[in-house]
């Protein structure tokens, strides 16, 4: 047997086959565009928002570096900047904290940078350069402006330090600035020159300054590594390496890299979900324009297999056709989904703390990714149909009018006659293989809809509220707000508390203490701290000489205590009355293992010596209400009701008091507040409206994403419905026209078309309610299982609008199909395909 080439042909039967199907070419194009455009867009704004948070947090933890070592002497430095894993690095000398009473409010710390330093230390001077001299400084704009210094090169700034017990008052020259924000890191920075460091810093025993806990002239060392996942792994063996001793507090990764997280799999299942059933959403459309194409082209396949054609052939056809309307649609689709990534990512995080820090993500894998899923997309999607094609018979194809006869004898017995509704819904399930597509399709289609929908709504104020504010008021010192950590500041007194109590509409004042405790180490604190950690021997070092663990004590007076329930008891029972005897505590355990148990007894010491045993009550979640948003390794949280922190601490600090009103006083009270804020700088306040503001910036970056791909996805949907509706009808002209030359009207047939688009809407809408429901619900409740502020929200609006929507296109899409199919008369029609 002689081989043929057969591509020539093959290639010539799919450009003819694409010219002269141009209907079916438009669906097809436009799914093909709006899955690629789906895929782009998820994934230019996952990445995007990936980039965006991390470089936001990457800000907060003050560089960009993989990670680095804390607390270095020269020598230290030097063998640690020589080991081959370590490809880049920067360096910083310790040199003291800034003391001018203008930024006691803020610190700011003298340090040398190098340039790498300064490079992933976001301090880079925007205007002029880093110093050179012994007297030049370089330093952001909000010092400046704290100093009021104007932004100006060559300008005099005059700072206090102490370097080793010595105060120094020094006139610098500003080499340059950059714009910063005092919010994002825990301190602001000055910047001397090497030439500072060799001239002040000389003959300094670092050894004996880090041991006494004075960290000056001391080296933190940044580190780039080839890979960031690899990050922790490879500084560890950095250290065994160089045999240098480090506690697990002096080298630390750095937690912006997201790839540095460990990765649980039940947070990456419901988004390769999310993904899958995208993918199954664009499979099921561009299948079904497919497969209706094939069906509807039966007799033409058929009779180019009369006339010798192969199913290897007839496959080429149908899979050159769905390569050809990739070629156009795909990278229409790339370009229209980025474009729509660039639009939604700076409008979704311009309400969010993430604004100044917002990332276009240009990575490659956003369209080689979107674009293999697409090109995967349509090649499962017309390879099917490119098999029903190839097992066409010539001679059943010739005769083939759409109807698939499950009645041996052609007949279908009825007691009722012709009615119209029972012919259309004959008709949908005809063909049951195509009927259940077009409805798996729009379905599948209404239920992601819903499904963003739920997701949005679901997000809680009050819960959030709840989280974030207790009264109406909250007033603290200023560092207790924002990414700023309280600075055990005195801001808020009792006779503030007392004089707001006073006014006229308040309720009440409930004050939030909090102070340090110790608690002695013992064999089983270090046995649970051996388990918790990573690093046994970071343990060892860290607790080498150590006595005692750190506390972190909080007094809560009696308003505050219902915070504690079901939701936020992790194990044992809150009995407020018991609590209040002052014999009780709660704490919480930073580590996955505790140190205490319900009813084991606590004693804590303090610094002044005093001494307090207590019983542990309950083992407790964090509230981030009542939390310093810090902790140390080793140490916990302890909570005791606010009379006996005051009794057993002798200088209590009031870290928040929360002021409970009648509404309508609102402004008044509010006034009030500003007043004292203005006599006392140090002070700042929240209103519950500025958290509900918060609340709603935070869920718009939801809701402007979460709609925008809902609409693509309902957009598909409906198209899938439009192109079954035209499809069909165009399909089943020969059809009509026999039902017309038997005495059917147009009228009645028209009617008949609307019951079978109605029939496809109340079929899906049916699916939509029950099964739809069930899977939102169980999606939803598995994606934000661990989110506090979320509370499952049933939304029906989204599969109301969806019903609506197909109800709308189902009796308006076969008056203008119909209208154009049944122009020419029944014997010019019934004659067509002869």
């Amino acid at each position: 047997m002689f081989k043929n080439n057969n591509r020539k042909i093959s290639s010539k039967l799919a450009k003819r086959s694409f010219k002269a199907n141009r209907t079916r070419n438009i669906f097809a194009l436009l799914a093909i565009v709006l899955t690629t455009v789906l895929f782009t867009a998820v994934f230019t704004i996952g990445m995007s928002l990936i980039e965006s948070m991390e470089n936001a947090t990457m800000r907060q933890v003050g560089t960009k570096a993989h990670g680095g070592f804390k607390y270095l002497t020269k020598e230290e430095t030097d063998k640690l900047k020589k080991h081959p894993l370590i490809k880049e690095y920067g360096a910083t000398v310790i040199i003291s904290d800034v003391e001018n009473k203008e930024l006691r409010s803020n610190a700011v710390e003298l340090r040398y940078m190098d340039e790498n330093w300064v490079k992933w230390g976001f301090c880079e001077p925007t205007t002029g350069k880093l110093p050179e001299v012994e007297n030049e400084i370089s330093t952001a704009t909000w010092v400046l402006d704290m100093l009021n210094v104007p932004h100006k090169i060559g300008e005099k700034v005059k700072l206090e330090y102490t370097i080793m017990d010595k105060k120094y008052t020094k006139d610098f020259v500003l080499s340059g600035f950059w714009k910063g924000d005092k919010a994002i890191a825990g301190a602001g920075l000055a910047i001397v020159s090497k030439e500072f460091v060799d001239k002040n810093l000389k003959n300094m025993d670092l050894v004996k300054n880090r041991k006494d806990g004075k960290y000056t002239g001391l080296t933190d060392l940044s580190v780039m590594f080839d890979k960031v996942s690899d990050t922790e792994n490879n500084l560890k063996k950095v250290i065994k390496d160089t045999g240098i001793s480090f506690s697990e507090e002096r080298y630390a990764v750095n937690w912006g890299y997201l790839s540095t997280h460990d990765t649980d799999l039940s947070n990456i299942i419901p988004f390769i979900i999310i993904g899958l059933l995208i993918m199954f959403s664009g499979y099921l459309l561009i299948y079904n324009i497919f497969y209706i194409s094939v069906v509807k082209d039966t007799k033409y396949y058929g009779l180019l297999k009369t006339i010798g054609t192969t199913k290897k052939q007839l496959k080429c056809i149908i899979r050159k056709q769905a390569f050809m309307l990739s070629l156009i649609g795909i990278p229409i689709g790339l370009f229209c989904g980025y474009f729509i990534g660039v639009v939604l990512v700076p409008i979704a995080l311009s309400t969010s703390n993430m604004s100044d820090s917002t990332t276009i993500s240009i990575n490659p894998i956003i369209f080689v990714g979107s674009a293999l899923f697409s090109l995967v997309t349509v090649f499962l999607s017309s390879n099917k149909p490119g098999k029903i094609a190839s097992k066409v018979s010539p001679i059943e194809a010739v005769r083939y009018t759409g109807i698939e006869m499950k009645n041996k004898s052609g007949i279908k017995n009825s007691t009722s006659g012709a009615k119209l509704y029972k012919m259309a819904f004959s008709n949908i399930f005809r063909n049951k293989k195509k009927a259940i597509i077009v409805l798996a399709s729009l379905s599948l289609s209404i239920i992601l809809f819903n499904f963003i929908s739920s997701l949005i709504g679901s997000f809680n104020m009050d819960l959030y509220l709840k989280d974030s504010i207790r009264g109406d008021f909250v007033i603290s010192d200023f560092s207790n707000f924002g990414k700023n950590i309280f600075n055990g500041a005195n801001t808020v007194d009792e006779k503030m508390c007392n004089g707001l109590k006073n006014i006229q509409g308040v309720k009440k004042v409930d004050k939030i203490y909090s102070g340090y405790a110790h608690d002695k180490v013992d064999a089983h604190k270090l046995d649970v701290m051996k388990k918790a950690s990573v690093n046994e021997e970071g343990v060892k070092a860290n607790m080498q000489g150590r006595k005692e663990v750190e506390v972190q004590l909080y007094g809560l007076d009696s308003g505050c205590m219902d915070m504690y329930n079901k939701n936020t008891i992790i194990k044992g029972e809150f009995n407020l009355e018991k609590f209040s005897t002052g014999k009780y505590i709660l704490i919480n355990q930073k580590y996955e293992c505790n140190y205490y148990d319900i009813g084991d007894k606590i004693t804590l010491n303090l610094k002044d010596g005093g001494e307090k045993t207590f019983e542990v009550m309950a083992l407790v979640e964090i509230v981030s209400t009542f939390d310093l948003k810090i902790y140390t390794p080793s140490g916990y949280n302890a909570y005791i009701p606010s009379k006996e922190f005051t009794s057993f601490i002798k200088k209590p600090v009031i870290m928040t008091a929360q002021i409970f009103i009648d509404k309508e006083k609102s402004s008044t009270i509010e006034n009030h507040i500003k007043k004292l804020q203005s006599s006392n700088k140090d002070l700042e306040y929240r209103s519950k409206k500025d958290y509900e503001k918060e609340y709603k910036n935070f869920t718009k970056t939801f809701s402007i994403i979460g709609y925008s791909l809902s609409a693509v996805i309902f957009i598909i949907g409906l198209m899938n419905f439009v192109n079954t509706m035209l499809t069909s009808i165009l399909a089943r002209k020969q059809e009509f026209a026999i039902l017309e030359s038997v005495g059917m009207t147009r009228k009645q047939l028209l009617k008949m078309l609307i019951f079978e688009g109605l029939y496809y809407a109340l079929i899906t809408i049916a699916i939509v309610s029950t099964v739809g429901i069930f899977i939102t619900h169980f999606g939803i409740s598995l994606l934000c299982s661990g989110i506090t502020i979320f509370k499952y929200n049933f939304k029906i609006t989204p599969i109301v609008v969806c019903s609506l929507g197909l109800m709308i296109f189902a009796i308006f899409i076969p008056k203008l199909c119909y209208g154009s199919v049944s122009k020419n008369s029944i014997i010019e029609r019934l004659r067509e395909n002869e």
